[in-house]
């Protein structure tokens, strides 16, 4: 039998390589199909409930990867585990160690594949900024690990979904659309094709993708087109002043423009043929609600 250990498996990245093994699942002939052991701060939550009344081979566990003692029991209880997803929390104090403790336990009970989800540019030497750097020390950390761990990382930029959601208070896509360059290309994936390329690595009979880095995007798109596309489907913004966005938001905009995404989508969807175009994902997976 085997099973995925899926970290964050309420959240956005968690649940949708989730919902990937269970579309796998369900077109696979198999007559076992994979087990998914998901991780989550409550399990009774309804938000957890939903995960697994929606997807079948679900069963989620409580545990914070901020308690070594407590994942590893999970190791120990509910393994061994043939591959390992993780993520984690961004801004928060302990990122990097909780990167480095699900790859030393991967190791420590015998996982085969892991695959980590970092973000493009992480591989860059130190940045400056804090969100970017934690994720490159854990890349780093998993390039030390014994050889019988095959890792892969994969880098996404942005999402599709950070178009219609605030940061700190602040709409995302209005203070791209004000500070991004024109000649800027705006890189970005859905999560549901994360969770769709996360599955596919875990799922690799071959070492096809063991020890390899991929960055990886579905749109890659100056700033007019990205808002010519969204406009095409009714979407519209206007630029702000720079004294109206906050300053951490303002210094990830500007450094964007200084260091271009790395992620190729031509090069993506050559390697995984289903990844969608920002034209295709607002056609298919957009709910203005989102």
């Amino acid at each position: 039998m085997t099973r995925i250990f899926v970290a964050g498996a309420t959240g956005k990245q968690g649940g949708a390589i989730v919902r990937a093994i269970a579309e796998h699942n369900a077109n696979s002939a198999t007559a076992n199909p994979v087990q998914i052991v998901g991780l989550t701060r409550d399990p009774t939550s309804a938000k957890a409930q939903a995960v697994v009344a929606k997807n079948p081979n679900v069963t989620l566990v409580k545990g914070n990867l901020s308690n070594p003692t407590e994942v590893e029991e999970i190791f120990q209880e509910d393994g061994p585990f043939h591959g390992v997803f993780s993520i984690q929390e961004t801004f928060i104090p302990d990122e990097v160690e909780q990167g480095k403790l699900l790859g030393d336990l991967a190791v420590k009970y015998g996982v085969n594949r892991f695959v980590f989800t970092s973000g493009d540019m992480s591989g860059l030497a130190h940045s400056g900024l804090p969100f970017f750097e934690t994720k490159r020390q854990i890349e780093l950390h998993l390039a030390t690990l014994p050889t019988t761990l095959g890792w892969t990382v994969i880098r996404p930029p942005a999402f599709y979904e950070n178009l219609f959601i605030s940061m700190m208070d602040y709409p995302w896509a209005k203070g791209v659309y004000s500070i991004l360059d024109n000649e800027t290309k705006l890189k970005m994936i859905s999560s549901s094709d994360i969770g769709r390329i996360a599955a596919t690595v875990l799922l690799e009979p071959t070492d096809k993708y063991v020890k390899k880095v991929f960055s990886i995007a579905g749109s890659s798109l100056s700033k007019g087109e990205t808002f010519d596309v969204l406009k095409k489907n009714g979407i519209k913004f206007e630029k702000d002043n720079e004294e109206n966005i906050p300053a951490p938001l303002l210094g990830v905009f500007q450094f964007m423009n200084a260091f271009p995404w790395e992620a190729d989508a031509e090069e993506t969807k050559k390697e995984f043929p289903f990844v969608k175009s920002l034209s295709e994902w607002l056609k298919t997976e957009y709910a203005p609600s989102a």
